[in-house]
């Protein structure tokens, strides 16, 4: 009988350890799985961020380009100025005397969008020929 109890107890203590071996598996796979899941949610909320704040930014740029055109209008002397659009901060700058280059940039934090708009301006009317991005 005694033979019996030492081979029942070293079972109990076999199943023991692999009930903790399990254990120990099954909490590492989910502190993977759990882990990732927090990693690409943090992700995605950046890259989310990153969207608005560039589309904050040439929205901004677009805004300062279509004042520096109202501008035009009023003043066809205008050379530009710096604007603050949507906590971005807008800097226009024209050039030229019959046609003229008008450049706006935008910078919000670590975004920068830029915009060139060449225009034509003949017997007080104003031509927009192009307006593009740039680098």
């Amino acid at each position: 009988m005694k033979n019996n109890n030492k081979t029942n107890s070293l079972k109990n203590s076999q199943q023991g350890g692999y009930i903790l071996v399990t254990l120990l598996v099954v909490a590492v796979v989910g502190i993977i799985i759990s882990t990732t899941a927090v990693s690409w949610v943090i992700d995605n909320t950046r890259a989310s961020s990153n969207l608005q704040q560039s589309s904050i930014t040439i929205s901004a740029a677009e805004s300062g380009a279509e004042n520096a055109i109202l501008s035009l209008l009023r003043d066809p002397s205008y050379t530009g100025e710096i604007l603050i659009v949507d906590n971005a901060t807008v800097t226009i700058t024209v050039t030229g005397n019959g046609e003229k280059t008008i450049i706006v940039q935008a910078v919000l934090g670590e975004f920068s969008r830029k915009l060139e708009i060449t225009t034509t301006y003949v017997d007080s009317i104003l031509t927009v020929n192009s307006w593009k991005e740039i680098s």
